[in-house]
């Protein structure tokens, strides 16, 4: 028989923090993570067009770096229907790394601490608002006569 693969808590990080070296696609996660405040796993697959199963992977290894963060709003004590797919928000490292290296102007705070006061209704209308954008962005992708303008490229 195999080795039985040690299980993490879903939203304590614990245990020694594993080592990783960003990729493009972490950084794009992270980006586009910060562009919507907060996004459910199942999107982030949809956004990115790659692997549900080596993007989980990814995320849980970015949440246990605090590069993402998972609200604590989002827990359920029995949802009709089975588990909801993960959400997640940036995390202190992530918000550093954007700032610092990817350039994103994010002011100073501490994200973590933001993603732990959020109620579980403003997340569930956040969450609303993040479906329909990146619903609008996939469209748009499939489309060679449309182009998706970002509120960054508006606001510049």
């Amino acid at each position: 028989m195999g080795a039985v693969r040690a299980s993490h808590p879903r939203f304590r990080r614990q245990g020694s923090t594993p080592r990783m070296v960003l990729t493009e696609d972490d950084i794009a996660i992270l980006k586009q993570v910060y562009r919507h405040r907060f996004v459910r796993a199942d999107d982030v697959y949809r956004l990115m067009e790659r692997s549900s199963d080596r993007l989980s992977r990814r995320l849980t290894l970015l949440f246990r770096n605090d590069y993402l963060d998972r609200p604590m709003c989002q827990v359920d004590r029995y949802h009709e229907g089975g588990s909801r797919a993960l959400v997640y928000g940036l995390g202190n490292a992530g918000a550093r790394y954007l700032k610092e290296t990817a350039g994103v102007s994010i002011g100073a705070t501490d994200w973590r601490s933001r993603n732990r006061t959020y109620t579980r209704e403003n997340l569930d209308h956040t969450l609303a608002i993040s479906r329909f954008l990146i619903d609008l962005e996939i469209a748009c992708r499939a489309r060679s006569d449309l182009a998706l303008i970002s509120f960054e490229d508006i606001l510049a």
